[in-house]
């Protein structure tokens, strides 16, 4: 079993079945231990058959969302045969945060499937969280398994997943009474999430210190172009004047749409990042990756403020952050930008951020930052 809260396709269980019944009662569930983290990386692995699951728990024991006493595994006869992980996550409406936490993942070790092995994790995992004083627990996962365990979709009280999936792939529990009531907005995962391929769907926002930034999945996107405020209204955000170009648009209809529907595309090189003011709690500039990096290992990337946002530093902010975000990314060697010879902020921009100019046209000049050290 590889029930996953972040898998594309939530409703793709891994699932292998035995002939022969193992007494759950045999299983001691308990707390991961430092001797344990190989095992557990081996098991996710084979429950996934990818690496990346493995990769985002070794990231997470080093984040602030990763919680010890919540990274349970399943242990019989000396063997870790599955493992359970719920990390710190919040619900976001505006300036309003809600502690909660998020499931993921939950793996099994394939011949241990389909006897109770998952079921046990997820119940003692979510005794221990009520016990510790935990009130809200989020998932992503089947319809037909988690309600098992008392989660309804998440959707009945307003909240909602960063990204579209079906609504009642995901699910949110109670652990205290009354836990729910009052609460409504956007949830909001840890950036380590961001490691996954891009055959995982992910939660992500990049935090500066007065900025989040926010990539757009291809429905936001659409009402992104209709500046109607549509698109506000879906992130919980204060309405802005904002419009664009019919450069742009033209681009989104020939490049970026496409791109963003291209399931074999990484999307996060490929859609518009928007950045929104935490004090405002608006949107205010924009920043974007002109698709996956090259044989090269170049990125190129491009960003804009909004009229009303210029002169405040923010694009500098942003960019300072998707380079960072950039530099962790695998086999990217370089960041590319090109400005017009008359743009001078966003130049100024650039070279604030270790940009090196490398040419120039009659128009444009050409930069580089070199992310490979």
């Amino acid at each position: 079993m590889a029930v996953y809260a972040w898998s594309k396709n939530p409703h793709a269980i891994n699932v292998v079945k035995k002939n022969t019944e193992m007494k759950t009662s045999s299983i001691i569930i308990r707390p991961e231990r430092n001797d344990d983290h190989a095992k557990i990386s081996r098991l996710i692995n084979l429950a996934f058959g990818r690496l990346d699951e493995a990769e985002l728990v070794d990231r997470l024991r080093n984040s602030h969302a990763f919680i010890p006493s919540l990274s349970l595994v399943a242990v019989q006869e000396n063997e870790i045969v599955g493992q359970i992980l719920f990390t710190h996550i919040k619900i976001v409406n505006g300036k309003q945060e809600t502690s909660a936490l998020g499931l993921a993942p939950l793996s099994v070790l394939p011949v241990f499937q389909n006897q109770g092995v998952g079921k046990r994790l997820v119940q003692e995992g979510l005794q221990k969280a009520a016990a510790s004083g935990h009130k809200l627990v989020f998932v992503l996962g089947h319809e037909l398994y988690y309600p098992k365990f008392g989660f309804l979709p998440a959707d009945k009280w307003h909240i909602k997943f960063p990204i579209d999936v079906p609504y009642q792939n995901f699910m949110a529990l109670a652990l205290a009474p009354e836990a729910l009531q009052n609460i409504s907005g956007m949830v909001q995962y840890a950036p380590e999430f961001n490691i996954l391929s891009p055959k995982v769907t992910t939660g992500i926002t990049i935090e500066t210190e007065r900025l989040i930034l926010k990539p757009l999945t291809y429905d936001q996107l659409v009402k992104y172009v209709q500046c109607d405020n549509s698109l506000e209204s879906d992130l919980n955000l204060n309405k802005s004047s904002r419009m664009i170009s019919a450069d742009l648009k033209a681009a989104f209809e020939e490049t970026i749409f496409p791109n963003v529907a291209d399931k074999t595309k990484n999307y996060l090189f490929c859609t518009i990042w928007t950045a929104i003011s935490k004090t405002e709690n608006i949107m205010v500039g924009d920043i974007c990756m002109y698709g996956e990096p090259n044989e090269k290992g170049e990125v190129e990337i491009g960003y804009g403020v909004y009229d009303e946002y210029q002169n405040k530093g923010f694009m500098s902010e942003v960019v300072a952050a998707m380079i960072k975000w950039i530099t962790k990314r695998p086999n990217i060697k370089s960041a590319i930008a090109s400005t017009e010879k008359g743009n001078i902020p966003s130049y100024k921009v650039l070279e604030k951020n270790g940009f090196i100019k490398i040419g120039e046209t009659d128009s444009l000049l050409h930069w580089r930052l070199s992310t490979d050290c």
